[in-house]
């Protein structure tokens, strides 16, 4: 890419520059926008090297490692320990790391870090699955939907609606899957498996469908677990090179 070319040069002719972060943080988005994880993750850990409590790239890398960490891969551990350290930092920085522009409505400032934590927590939750931690990934799951419930995350939803099934607490893993049925888009793949999970806990619970919704349209639904001009990426074992949050496949029937 032409950027990180051109911000690899700027960083070595002015290595004192303060403009290297925020080129390096640009080359980020732009590849993160092209569906390319471990650039994505290269890029982010360059701006930590010189910005280390930028909370947008600290989310942004541990989404993606949590998202791309693999069970087969060698450096596992040390990928689901970067995820969750970037994530806490990400939390306790965001009310002295987060650069806001001038004149910006308190309101929006709010959303802004609602959002970034939302993501930080749900990446901290997805560390926890990668590790079949359920109780401490069901405590930060909760707090990503809190933190979430004015843009509903269907994603959010179905991976907490998984977590309650992988701890047998059925009736209200099938409550939180109905939710993420809600609020995911129509036709769209977390819709498709927010539904099969919905589908197994009614057989489970002896429930029954609830009245359909009012249809989420494409591009609506709640947040995706991205920040402004970011996502994230597949989880692990997913073939697809997209890199915005999927939901993982519902737990096999026991």
């Amino acid at each position: 890419m032409a950027l990180e070319a051109a911000a690899n040069d700027f960083a070595a002719k002015y290595p004192d520059s303060e403009l290297r972060a925020a080129l390096y943080q640009k080359t980020m988005l732009l590849y993160q926008n092209a569906n390319n994880a471990e650039k994505t993750i290269e890029s982010g850990r360059k701006v930590l090297q010189l910005d280390a409590d930028n909370p947008v790239v600290l989310v942004t890398v541990a989404s993606v490692i949590s998202e791309r960490t693999h069970e087969t891969d060698l450096d596992r551990d040390e990928r689901l320990n970067e995820a969750a350290k970037d994530a806490q930092k990400a939390i306790q920085s965001m009310d002295t790391g987060l650069m806001i522009p001038p004149g910006t409505p308190p309101e929006r400032v709010q959303a802004a870090k609602s959002m970034l934590l939302s993501m930080a927590y749900a990446a901290l939750g997805n560390v926890d699955m990668n590790r079949n931690n359920y109780p401490s990934a069901e405590v930060n799951l909760r707090k990503a939907a809190d933190l979430s419930q004015a843009q509903p995350d269907a994603v959010i939803y179905l991976r907490l609606a998984v977590v309650l099934d992988h701890e047998k607490k059925y009736p209200e893993a099938l409550t939180v899957a109905n939710k993420a049925v809600e609020a995911a888009p129509a036709g769209s793949p977390a819709a498709n498996l927010a539904r099969q999970e919905r589908d197994r806990l009614i057989k489970l619970t002896g429930g029954t469908v609830p009245p359909a919704p009012a249809a989420a349209t494409p591009g609506a639904g709640g947040n995706t677990g991205t920040t402004p001009g970011a996502g994230t990426a597949n989880p692990p074992g997913s073939s697809s090179g997209n890199t915005k949050p999927q939901p993982p496949p519902p737990p096999k029937p026991k």
